[in-house]
């Protein structure tokens, strides 16, 4: 039983940590993490899985991703598509180029122009002048992940009310 639990080892080549080539350089190559690799490789699927629902007239350069019971109305540069999906499922499948700013709504981080201060509710205006608010619980998050490269604007209000 030993030696058919062996004999791979010993019939295989012999390996040497000696000098490899005419420079003498070392064939040592760095540690591989399988499980970083399979992750990489499954987000890359399901990112092309999300995106290939996209009709192909709107691109797939997503701006946002809004909730409606079980459909999400996908935003792109071209257009506005509705699609049957969760938003944590399209959220998790774009990664981390935005984020979800309110449990309804997903914003891609290139997309924000600006953080508009309704008095207490917050929102982001986007390139293609679609307001989406912000919740309350993530405010300081959007406000550090998105502030630095966007102005967050206060509204003034009128002696009338309306802004």
């Amino acid at each position: 039983v030993w030696m058919a639990i062996n004999l791979p080892f010993f019939t295989s080549k012999p390996t040497f940590d000696g000098p490899s080539g005419p420079d003498g350089d070392t064939d040592k190559k760095e540690p591989v993490d399988v499980e970083k690799e399979e992750a990489g490789r499954f987000a890359e699927e399901a990112r092309a899985a999300f995106l290939s629902e996209i009709p192909e007239a709107l691109g797939t350069n997503v701006l946002a991703i809004s909730s409606d019971l079980h459909y999400l109305h996908v935003y792109t540069e071209l257009g506005r598509c509705m699609i049957l999906g969760s938003l944590q499922r399209a959220a998790d499948a774009m990664g981390e180029d935005g984020m979800r700013v309110h449990r309804a709504h997903w914003v891609a981080r290139r997309a924000i122009v600006k953080i508009v201060k309704d008095g207490q509710q917050w929102y982001c205006l986007l390139t293609n002048d679609l307001k989406l608010p912000i919740s309350r619980r993530k405010k300081s998050t959007v406000a550090g992940w998105f502030g630095h490269s966007t102005k967050i604007v206060p509204v003034k209000r009128s002696k009338h009310g309306a802004a």
